[in-house]
């Protein structure tokens, strides 16, 4: 008989997730459609590479722990997709936009020949129509907890009003981060949690807020059909 780990265990960050975090990441943006979209890049520029996509609310930030870990002969990059982390807005938020951004970074973040696009959530939906429309100039795809039969989790909160409503501005940065939760609600190592929800907020006037602006889930939604349009 196996019993669970002690969740104590988990609490002092491991070796490999402090110095990845103290890696080195590059910092830039490239404007797409006259939006500035930011991105973070570890490795070599001129190899091939991978670009990391967020899920929906997340940020580039999400990927600290990971994109250095890649990029031994790799030229990695994570995207803040428009609508978040410290990107520029739109109007209007499509998978199609988003897709173009994707390739946009992969460019001018110094990646040579096509790249890898991973997507986690609705940044898997992202990587999938990226490949609709590029077709054989990426290397490949890897959708990690997109459910292409439904909504991501994330949409489906803010369709219900559950989260990522109205932004609500927090008294103190404290504050702000005292109110992170995951969504769908699940354990997390709080190492990662605590990183995570400190990047994910920034200070407007009044207080500090989340990053992400909320019409990103007005968007139109991904349907099982866009499974087909792959070559």
């Amino acid at each position: 008989m196996t019993t669970a780990p002690d969740p104590g265990e988990f609490a002092d960050p491991p070796s490999w997730f402090t110095a990845a975090l103290a890696a080195p990441a590059e910092t830039d943006e490239v404007k797409v459609e006259g939006v500035p979209v930011a991105y973070r890049a570890w490795g070599d520029p001129g190899v091939t590479g991978l670009v990391l996509v967020h899920g929906g609310a997340a940020h580039s930030r999400w990927w600290d722990h990971i994109g250095p870990l890649l990029s031994t002969g790799h030229r990695v990059v994570a995207i803040d997709l428009s609508g978040h982390g410290d990107s520029g807005r739109q109007e209007k938020y499509t998978l199609d936009s988003w897709a173009h951004e994707v390739v946009a970074v992969a460019q001018a973040a110094g990646i040579t020949g096509p790249p890898v696009i991973i997507g986690h959530s609705m940044g898997g939906f992202v990587a999938l129509r990226a490949a609709g429309i590029y077709g054989a100039d990426l290397a490949g795809i890897v959708v990690i907890d997109s459910p292409v039969q439904e909504i991501t989790p994330e949409d489906r909160a803010a369709r219900d009003q559950r989260a990522f409503g109205p932004l609500r501005v927090y008294p103190s940065r404290e504050a702000a981060i005292a109110r992170f939760r995951p969504i769908p609600d699940q354990p997390t190592l709080p190492y990662i949690r605590a990183h995570i929800a400190e990047t994910s907020i920034r200070a407007v006037p009044g207080g500090w807020s989340w990053k992400f602006d909320p019409a990103i889930f007005g968007r139109t939604q991904a349907t099982p059909a866009l499974l087909h349009q792959l070559a």
